[in-house]
């Protein structure tokens, strides 16, 4: 039995990095996270038409439809190269979430956006999983209230995957009224994270509630755990 990479995740590992080694060298790299986002949006663009951004996008959205190991390979071959890349949360936890618990609806919205790089996803998961004073999101009256910590991708979000009590998921756009984004410095400069604080925000959309999202957060925050695995490994 062969344990080893496919040719096909040979070739996808070689392509990213011969992309990378041209478009971000570490130069360029140390100009990007100088920036006050951290990102440059015409790179994720290009290494979404190399189908980074699509991996875990089932082909009928505009993806490939491939496996997680698949986006395991691309999460260590953008980590070798130090690239400032959304793609924890874009290419990996968000498009899992979509996928699992968003109606046909929701992923006929969302999923093309996210597979072509038109859409970048900051996803505040932090609390699901760590407790911190002061911080966590509810939901109000139908708006969103609170504090999140530690939002992976947020420099280059132009939405947010927000997750609630009761086991749904907001979406709620960069600009919405009552939202204040704080980045913050943190030992990777390369992963620019934020603050989160919500002042009666309403959301763009709903995935899921009253437990419908209950498997998808559950996939999502095991995709991000093996993707971030992956990266350190790269990054090493």
């Amino acid at each position: 039995m062969d344990f080893g990479l496919s040719e096909e995740q040979r070739l996808l590992e070689e392509t990213i990095r011969r992309y990378l080694d041209t478009e971000a060298p570490i130069t360029r790299v140390r100009e990007i996270v100088e920036t006050t986002t951290g990102h440059d949006r015409s790179l994720w663009e290009g290494l979404a038409e190399l189908g980074v951004a699509g991996i875990l996008v089932p082909e009928e959205h505009g993806g490939s439809g491939l496996t997680l190991l698949d986006a395991a390979v691309a999460a260590e071959s953008l980590a070798w190269a130090a690239a400032p890349a959304p793609s924890l949360g874009t290419a990996v936890m968000a498009p899992v979430a979509l996928a699992s618990s968003g109606t046909p609806g929701q992923r006929d919205e969302w999923l093309p956006k996210v597979a072509s790089g038109e859409t970048c996803v900051g996803v505040a998961a932090t609390e699901l999983f760590s407790v911190h004073e002061d911080a966590g999101v509810r939901l109000e009256g139908g708006l969103l209230h609170g504090k999140a910590l530690f939002v992976v991708d947020a420099g280059a979000a132009d939405v947010f995957l927000v997750p609630l009590p009761g086991e749904s998921l907001a979406l709620v756009g960069r600009d919405a009224p009552g939202l204040a984004i704080e980045l913050l410095t943190t030992v990777d400069r390369t992963r620019r994270v934020a603050e989160l604080c919500f002042q009666g925000v309403a959301a763009d959309d709903w995935i899921g509630g009253e437990g419908a999202a209950a498997e998808g957060i559950a996939r999502m925050l095991d995709a991000g755990r093996v993707a971030l695995a992956a990266d350190l490994l790269g990054a090493s």
